[in-house]
């Protein structure tokens, strides 16, 4: 595929067909192979088949018979394109194995390190071994002005050159980036291209330049530029790939620190927003062992990331583990674990209640790698919602004892008009009259409670007037007496006597 795209390659650079053309054409030719192939998985198993079937894949038709059947090229032009190709060819053959194991070193080296300036300095004083030249200069393309920066010079005065730049679309470089094509000038002089202030600036004259694009993908980053023969000779295609070939693992090098360091960035981003996140946050490897936990975490449970990281968290009660091990198979299988409510316990003992919200993350290839869990201590919560519906136990109990209370006092009415009735009606009798003051003094307690509770629970405004604060803590306690002796509690008032009366509201003061 590399033979047969450089062939597309050449014929878009003379103009042939456009860029357009050639991506259609190649990915004809990708269809057409790819039905004449067995499907990788059975590549692994059928070797036999794949070998008898490779006669047929070698003739599959090549790039130049698809754009010649799409009326894109003449006969004619392919032919100057394939003896342009066969002429590369012949230059990949005459490499020097010295040269190429440079560059084979080179290349293992990137794959070793992320030391970018050590690696980028490495390549070029191999450039300048390699190509026999005088000087380089690594320049990287800035995308919001279009200039190319001087980032890595070397060579005599190279310290003066140390990120000057040159303006878009100006110089030799500026053309090789513009149209991202290699050159080779052997007279710069007499080149209209070259940029002269590069020799004032430096004090170095320029003679010949070898200049290549620099991409990553297919994204110009940079050119990769040689000046000047050791020899004064000129630059030849050898020196061409070389440096192409200098230049692709300058870019690998680049992209690799810069994702590394968008990497580390993203990286850094994460754990400042879990520092964040007020709840305990945990993230586990697919073995189920903690590779990070927040400050809340450590707040909260009490284990500190030096004694959890690497480790499973034994803090799951023995009677939660099977709901807890049916949650996280959910989660292994895509599921994810929204407020699931279980218990967890501290470092030193305590039961949390915990609300639990979990996925699981995956790796490059999309399999299961971890889980980040977020643990939600629900416990005062709980607390909370509990005593609430104590409260409202509470005021429906209130409220049931005052509806009572007020269908008694009907009665009550009817009661109190006929001891005064019995009164006057058997004033000469002592003993009878005797036995009604005991009912008197019991129904006048039955009043005052029932008064008690309908004060209580009565709604609106509630008028302020003088009152006795001890008759009011008086009248009220004498509701709480018979349910303190159940829970055998003793109540005893010390009320100081003759407190002077206050103006407030009754009623509100026995709900106090």
């Amino acid at each position: 595929m590399i033979i047969r795209k450089l062939l597309g390659q050449i014929m878009a650079e003379k103009g042939s067909i456009t860029r357009q053309q050639l991506d259609v054409a190649l990915q004809r030719q990708k269809r057409i192979i790819g039905e004449k192939t067995l499907r990788e998985g059975m590549q692994r198993v059928r070797l036999v088949s794949e070998a008898q079937l490779s006669t047929d894949t070698d003739k599959a038709p090549l790039l130049g018979q698809i754009l010649t059947d799409m009326n894109l090229v003449t006969k004619e032009q392919l032919e100057e394109a394939l003896r342009e190709q066969y002429k590369s060819f012949e230059v990949y053959s005459s490499l020097e194995n010295e040269k190429l194991g440079i560059a084979i070193e080179i290349g293992s080296l990137i794959n070793s390190t992320l030391d970018l300036d050590k690696v980028l300095h490495l390549i070029m004083t191999h450039v300048n071994r390699v190509t026999n030249s005088v000087a380089s200069t690594l320049m990287l393309l800035d995308e919001k002005t279009g200039e190319l920066v001087f980032c890595v010079p070397t060579g005599p005065k190279a310290d003066k050159l140390t990120y000057i730049s040159i303006p878009a679309g100006e110089g030799i470089a500026g053309w090789v980036a513009k149209h991202e094509q290699p050159v080779i000038v052997p007279n710069a002089k007499e080149d209209p291209r070259f940029y002269p202030k590069i020799d004032e600036i430096s004090g170095v004259e320029t003679k010949s330049i070898l200049c290549v694009p620099l991409k990553s993908k297919t994204k110009l980053i940079g050119i990769l530029e040689v000046i000047n023969k050791v020899d004064g000779t000129s630059f030849t295609k050898q020196d061409e790939l070389f440096l192409s070939i200098f230049g692709h693992q300058a870019a690998v090098a680049i992209e690799n620190a810069r994702l590394h360091g968008e990497l580390k960035d993203r990286e850094e981003q994460y754990r400042l927003s879990l520092e964040a996140i007020p709840d305990p946050v945990a993230v586990y490897d697919i073995e189920g062992k903690a590779s990070y936990v927040n400050p809340a975490f450590e707040q909260t449970f009490g284990w500190s990331g030096d004694e959890v990281l690497g480790r499973r968290i034994d803090f799951v009660p023995q009677e939660d583990w099977p709901e807890t091990e049916a949650a996280i198979k959910q989660m292994l299988q895509g599921e994810k674990i929204r407020a699931f409510e279980t218990r967890r316990l501290t470092k030193d003992g305590r039961l949390l209640d915990i609300q639990i919200s979990s996925s699981i993350f995956r790796d490059q290839e999309g399999k299961p790698a971890g889980s980040i869990v977020i643990l939600r201590d629900i416990s005062r919560t709980k607390l909370i919602q509990e005593q609430l519906r104590q409260s409202e136990r509470l005021a429906a109990t209130g409220q049931l004892a005052a509806s009572i209370a007020h269908e008694i006092n009907s009665p009550l009415q009817a009661i109190d008009i006929m001891l005064g009735t019995m009164e006057d009606k058997y004033r000469g009798d002592e003993k009878l009259l005797d036995n009604i003051d005991l009912l008197t003094v019991a129904f006048s307690s039955i009043r005052d409670t029932v008064q008690n509770l309908l004060d209580l629970h009565r709604p609106g405004k509630k008028e302020k007037q003088p009152t006795d604060v001890n008759e009011i803590i008086e009248k009220t306690m004498k509701l709480f007496r018979s349910q303190l002796k159940k829970n055998k509690v003793k109540a005893n008032l010390d009320l100081t006597p003759k407190m002077p009366k206050i103006i407030a509201s009754p009623q509100q003061l026995s709900q106090v």
